[in-house]
C-alpha cells in the first residue's frame, strides 16, 4: 500500500496534469480526481502536504515555467515537454518550496518513482537531472513551514 504522503504526491500530479484540460478550480479538479477512483486508499491522502502543494504549484505556474526552461539545454524549450513531465516537474518544484533543501535528495527520488509509473526510463532520467539542477535554487519562500 502506498503511504499517505506517495498518494498526496501522486493526487497533486494528476490534479496539474487535468488543469491542461480543464479551467476549473483545483479544488475541484482534486475532487474529481478522488470520485474517480474506486480504490479506497487514494482516499487516504495527507492534507498537510497536498493542499499546500496544490497551492504553490497553482499560484506559481509562470516563475515554475521560468525555472524549468532556465535548466533546459539551449535546443530545448518548456514547449517540448509533455503535459505529464511538465506537472511531474511543477509538483516537485513545490515540494522542494515547501521543505526546503534539507529533504531535496527524498523529494527528488520520490518524484523520480512517481515518473516511473508513467513514463519511459529516459523521461525519468530527464526528470531526475532537471530536479538534480534546479534544487539548488529552490529557496524556502517566507513564511512556510
Amino acid at each position: 500500500m502506498l503511504s499517505k504522503r506517495r498518494i498526496a504526491r501522486l493526487l497533486s500530479v494528476e490534479v496539474c496534469y487535468s488543469s491542461y484540460f480543464s479551467d476549473l478550480d483545483q479544488n475541484v479538479l482534486l475532487k474529481k480526481a478522488l470520485d474517480l477512483h474506486d480504490v479506497s486508499y487514494m482516499r487516504k491522502y495527507d492534507p498537510t502536504l497536498l493542499d499546500p502543494l496544490l497551492e504553490l504549484c497553482f499560484s506559481n505556474l509562470e516563475l515554475d515555467a521560468q525555472v524549468i526552461e532556465r535548466f533546459l539545454s539551449e535546443d530545448w524549450n518548456i514547449n517540448r515537454i509533455d503535459n505529464l513531465k511538465l506537472s511531474i516537474l511543477r509538483v516537485a518544484i513545490s515540494e522542494l518550496r515547501l521543505t526546503g533543501l534539507e529533504q531535496k535528495n527524498l523529494v527528488i527520488d520520490e518524484y523520480v518513482t512517481l515518473s516511473r509509473l508513467f513514463l519511459p526510463m529516459q523521461d525519468s532520467n530527464f526528470i531526475n537531472a532537471i530536479l538534480d539542477k534546479l534544487a539548488g535554487e529552490i529557496e524556502r519562500s517566507p513564511g512556510e513551514k
